[in-house]
């Protein structure tokens, strides 16, 4: 999407602030767990409320964190604003009383980082699942052209990373483990990979695959 330097600047100011408020919600008990169990809707107001007077904050940069947790289908809160799931390509909405632009964008991307990694500490998802998760709910809670575009650029095989041949063409090389070496930009889910460790973890000749070659591959991250 194609944003002024401002509007980026904002978006990227406003998803840096976006859970301000969690501040203050843990500041209003002795118990910041418990707090936040009760409170937690609450936390996109108590941003605002923080935000709206600061001169170094602009009114973009506001709603942005007010707004993030405002889903397409109008369940969302802390107002319980409707999308219109089209692409933000304005952050001028066309109809009133719908969700600003670039809150949409900021609530895709907290969502995906929020499985990803999971600062509750609850168990993970891996990229691929995180992304299958948004899709389902692309429309209804996710602005459906925003969780498109994720899925169009990030990448489920991150360069560096560990995977493991769970069915691949040359038998002798299913269930071994390597590391992704590039990104192939065609195809997110075929990376270049350098199988390193047997399947038992020990140590073989480096053997460098382009997967996007292969018929017949299937590739699991390990986190």
């Amino acid at each position: 999407y194609r944003f002024s330097r401002p509007e980026l600047v904002s978006l990227a100011l406003g998803s840096f602030l976006h859970d301000i408020g969690k501040i203050i919600i843990d500041q209003m008990a002795n118990d910041p767990m418990e707090s936040g169990r009760s409170l937690y809707k609450e936390h996109p107001t108590f941003g605002y409320l923080l935000l709206r007077n600061s001169p170094d904050v602009s009114p973009m940069e506001v709603q942005v964190v007010n707004q993030h947790h405002e889903y397409q289908d109008g369940s969302g809160f802390p107002i319980g604003l409707a999308g219109e799931n089209l692409p933000p390509v304005k952050t001028v909405n066309r109809r009133k009383g719908t969700i600003f632009r670039l809150a949409e964008i900021c609530c895709v991307a907290s969502a995906y980082d929020n499985l990803v990694m999971n600062p509750l500490g609850d168990s993970t998802m891996t990229p691929e699942d995180a992304l299958r998760k948004l899709i389902q709910d692309a429309g209804k809670i996710y602005n459906k052209a925003i969780v498109g575009t994720l899925h169009d650029i990030i990448p489920i095989f991150p360069v560096g990373s560990t995977i493991q041949s769970e069915d691949i063409i040359d038998p002798s090389l299913a269930g071994c483990y390597g590391v992704v070496a590039r990104i192939n930009p065609e195809k997110l889910n075929r990376p270049v990979v350098i199988i390193t460790m047997s399947k038992l973890r020990k140590k073989i000749r480096p053997i460098m695959i382009d997967t996007s070659k292969l018929h017949n591959i299937k590739l699991k991250l390990i986190l």
